[in-house]
């Protein structure tokens, strides 16, 4: 029995880099719904990850600071460090939702995917992140 890759943050945000942007033809009804989905879910998942984000980054503004003020360098190096960190932190944390992205045989991967025309641009790189994610 195949272990399920546990996600994290970071794994779902370098995915939808390329995701977002794929084109799909001539995939069957089935196929075009999952897909679909998964396009919605990611993209969903993306923006609640982006919200955090900001929400983290508020959280660690100095106290007193005002939008505008110029920090000393000592007090923003302090400040990045701070962000820097808690932002790997978050990158790295498991998802809590259940998602399964493989939702493409072999077969729709290559023909619906990685060989149209709307897709050529796509690095290898890119095309193995979609391999690995998509493909059942």
């Amino acid at each position: 029995m195949e272990k399920k890759e546990t996600l994290k943050v970071k794994d779902i945000v370098r995915f939808n880099e390329v995701f977002k942007d794929v084109k799909v033809s001539g995939l069957n009804k089935e196929a075009t719904v999952e897909y679909l989905n998964l396009k919605i879910c990611i993209s969903e998942l993306v923006e609640k990850f982006a919200e955090r984000e900001k929400k983290i980054f508020k959280e660690a503004i100095p106290e007193g600071y005002k939008e505008g003020d110029k920090l000393p360098p000592e007090k923003y190096q302090e400040f990045k460090s701070l962000i820097d960190g808690l932002m790997e932190k978050f990158h790295n944390e498991p998802i809590k939702e259940e998602i399964d992205t493989h939702v493409l045989s072999l077969d729709e991967l290559f023909d619906s995917v990685l060989n149209i025309e709307e897709n050529k641009n796509i690095s290898s790189e890119g095309k193995a992140l979609l391999m690995k994610y998509l493909k059942k």
